[in-house]
């Protein structure tokens, strides 16, 4: 390829690294994402409301392990549908409609790429937010520690990936950022089905079957088995039986997983329809 040249002069052009690109894309995206009130609303004070719940609770010691570990379970499901899943979703259509999407594919930059760093700082809010609500749990209000960390970072960053491809495949019948308070709806209330064991318990037992395989109910398990060793039955087993236990959880969370990343790579679209 010759380099290109003005006037007879040859300019030198280095190529610019996929991790300077990456960057770059990632830092304007959090500079918009300080700008937005209502993303920053729902990345920040969303997913704290139930710990505020918990405060009195505590204050009176009514607060026992249980009723602990089914507030984490609705705080990490807020995490994933509001910092994550509902920040994404509003992101993507408003590049999309901005052209911003369609400007960046005629550069430098691939589609992973630019997805991806359209998704990182959500997702790193959503990170660290997980990280300061265990904390909170285990050292404030008396939460026994995980006993399988690494099923609890299965079950966070498997379910922070799915809410990321769910939000990509909503963009596709989402037509602006503000109809995504619509869109989303479907996904939200489904999702919150399967947060917690006790939480279907008025549902016949088809119902409560068919629950466990919503997204969010396969990261809900992955967590609490990893936290407390809690198997959907309620059954309590050790640190190596948590792995036998969550090959039911997992393998739904990977079928979903593979599902909505062949729904969002095959009708994603980068601009708006004309």
């Amino acid at each position: 390829m010759s380099t290109p040249s003005f006037a007879g002069v040859e300019l030198d052009r280095k190529p610019v690294s996929s991790t300077a690109r990456m960057s770059s894309l990632v830092g304007g995206e959090t500079r918009l994402l300080r700008r937005n009130k209502l993303m920053l609303f729902n990345a920040f004070v969303m997913p704290i409301l139930p710990f505020l719940l918990l405060i009195p609770m505590r204050l009176n010691d009514k607060l026992d392990q249980e009723q602990t570990m089914l507030f984490v379970s609705i705080s990490l499901a807020l995490i994933l549908l509001f910092v994550i899943y509902y920040n994404v979703l509003s992101a993507a259509v408003a590049r999309r409609d901005e052209l911003v999407l369609k400007r960046l594919r005629t550069g430098e930059a691939s589609d992973k790429e630019i997805l991806t760093c359209l998704a990182l700082p959500s997702m790193a809010i959503g990170v660290i937010l997980f990280v300061a609500m265990t904390l909170v749990a285990w050292l404030v209000l008396g939460q026994a520690p995980p006993i399988n960390p690494v099923l609890l970072a299965v079950s966070v960053l498997g379910g922070s990936l799915l809410f990321v491809l769910l939000a990509l495949v909503t963009t596709t019948f989402t037509k602006s950022s503000e109809a995504a308070q619509i869109t989303s709806l479907p996904i939200v209330l489904v999702s919150m089905l399967g947060v917690g064991f006790a939480s279907v318990d008025w549902m016949p037992e088809w119902a409560q079957l068919a629950t466990r395989f919503t997204p969010m109910s396969p990261v809900s398990e992955l967590f609490r088995l990893g936290w407390g060793g809690e198997m959907y039955d309620g059954t309590v087993v050790g640190f190596i039986d948590s792995f036998v236990g969550s090959w039911q959880p997992l393998a739904i969370l990977v079928g979903w997983i593979v599902l909505a990343a062949g729904c969002a790579l095959t009708y994603f679209r980068w601009e708006p329809r004309g």
